[in-house]
């Protein structure tokens, strides 16, 4: 799920012109691998015109609750699931939510239009 300009009176402000992308994801490991490193840095966004927006750790210590792990480690065979949240400039048409590797490679990208997140939004917070 995505959703843009979601946020509330206590947390701090995306930035000067930007609103929060929340974005609830979910990240497994096959039975058969290997314990992988998993985080908040895996997660981003882009835009139509290229832009890459990564997944903010810079937030209020209140917000947001059922957060996704922002590091750890993930056995075969499990799954976590929460919330990452992206700051984004207002105007901005974001197009894609995209999970990376440690080592930056794209193991997965999803159309935010097809999940349902508005182009355009905004800020409550």
């Amino acid at each position: 799920a995505v959703e843009r300009g979601r946020g509330g009176p206590l947390w701090l402000p995306a930035g000067d012109g930007f609103e929060w992308l929340w974005a609830t994801v979910r990240s497994c490991v096959p039975p058969n691998g290997l314990t992988t490193e998993v985080g908040w840095y895996q997660w981003a966004a882009t835009g139509a015109d290229g832009s890459w927006y990564p997944a903010d750790l810079d937030y209020d210590s209140d917000a947001p609750g059922g957060q996704f792990l922002r590091l750890g480690d993930l056995p075969p065979g499990e799954c976590t699931d929460g919330e990452v949240l992206i700051a984004v400039p207002r105007d901005a048409e974001v197009v894609t939510l995209v999970n990376s590797d440690q080592t930056g490679v794209p193991q997965g990208t999803w159309v935010v239009g097809d999940v349902g997140a508005p182009t355009t939004g905004t800020d409550d917070g």
